[in-house]
């Protein structure tokens, strides 16, 4: 490894080198999360990390699109808002989570 770049390890995959934007690292001091061309199941991931009610992608139709933007911290609710308007998806609470789905329903 060389200065600037770290290992993202995640259970079930294998370990990933990568070097990141320093300010998209530590954006979390600034109560924000960076996202940059991020798949779908990974910028949750992000953002349930500072969530106490869980954001949940429900269907594998869209796990495979892509987030970019600057997002609040604690703000998951905005932040399922905001990529349901862009993807034209559908959210839902049901309990103490948040679910992020296909408006359109699976064909059989």
């Amino acid at each position: 490894m060389t200065a600037g770049e770290r290992v993202r390890i995640a259970k079930g995959t294998p370990a990933k080198v990568d070097a990141p934007r320093v300010d998209a690292v530590t954006a979390w001091r600034r109560g924000e999360v960076m996202l940059d061309d991020t798949p779908l199941p990974d910028a949750v991931a992000e953002i349930n990390r500072y969530s106490k009610n869980p954001l949940i992608i429900d269907g594998n139709s869209i796990a495979t699109l892509r987030v970019s933007g600057i997002y609040h911290t604690g703000d998951i609710e905005g932040f399922a808002q905001t990529v349901a308007q862009l993807y034209g998806l559908q959210v839902t609470q049901e309990g103490d989570q948040i679910h992020l789905r296909s408006a359109v329903p699976p064909t059989p």
